[in-house]
């Protein structure tokens, strides 16, 4: 049988031969989100005359689409299917080439074969791998508890500062989002517990949004994102740092 088939059309025995790349995308947390894999194979189409040299480049040029599956023997681990991947499989480069296929000698070219090189790559998700994949968060402190001076003009003279309040409060917004991998992470815990050492938390500003993934590929979704807002006020100055993703 051919050792090589791709969207279910073999490729002659003895007349290819391929390299298999693999390499892992590494996401911000520093995890593994996806496996680039990449086959560059070098082959030929054969016939007996140009015409059905010419008939063969064709008839391999047409079946050479986006999301086919590639596979090395039958039952064979090498292999990739366009099902298992993020985005499909892709041909990123087809050249028919001229001269010497390394096999026999550049005489036959374009009159009993035609070689070419051949480029296809998928990107599989990393189904096992559930966790953040990126993770984002802001704490912004608004007022100093300081008093309030308002600007007051008058009809004819110069505007002048008036103090209207002697006190007033701190708010603090602790915000971000996270995405996971597979599935929408928790949102993160708030910073500060309504209710203790003077902090009051806004309930009804509190945010939590489920974002749609992104739909890619054959049914598959990936970048589960959850975005999350807590608004909190004290009457003294609130300190707080964001969280830090581990």
């Amino acid at each position: 049988m051919a050792h090589l088939t791709y969207n279910g059309t073999d490729m002659a025995e003895d007349a290819c031969w391929f390299t298999r790349h693999s390499r892992p995308i590494i996401g911000k947390t520093g995890r593994r989100n996806y496996i680039h894999e990449q086959w560059v194979i070098h082959g030929r189409v054969n016939g007996l005359n140009t015409a059905e040299v010419d008939a063969a480049r064709v008839a391999f040029e047409s079946n050479l689409v986006d999301g086919g599956d590639l596979s090395f023997s039958l039952g064979s681990t090498q292999r990739l299917i366009s099902a298992n991947t993020v985005q499909g499989t892709h041909i990123r480069e087809l050249t028919w080439l001229t001269g010497t296929d390394g096999v026999r000698g550049s005489g036959a070219e374009d009159v009993l074969r035609r070689t070419f090189r051949l480029v296809i790559d998928g990107l599989l998700r990393m189904t096992s791998d559930t966790d953040v994949i990126e993770y984002h968060e802001t704490v912004q402190g608004v007022g100093t508890t300081g008093p309030r001076i308002l600007p007051v003009g008058s009809l004819t003279g110069d505007i002048t500062p008036q103090q209207t309040q002697l006190h007033t409060k701190c708010e603090a917004i602790q915000s971000g989002y996270s995405i996971g991998l597979t599935q929408y992470p928790n949102a993160s815990t708030p910073i500060w517990i309504s209710g203790l050492g003077g902090v009051y938390e806004y309930f009804e500003r509190r945010r939590n949004t489920l974002h749609s993934p992104q739909q890619i590929g054959r049914n598959q979704s990936t970048g589960y994102k959850r975005s999350f807002s807590y608004h909190f006020w004290s009457g003294s100055p609130l300190v707080g740092s964001p969280n830090v993703f581990t």
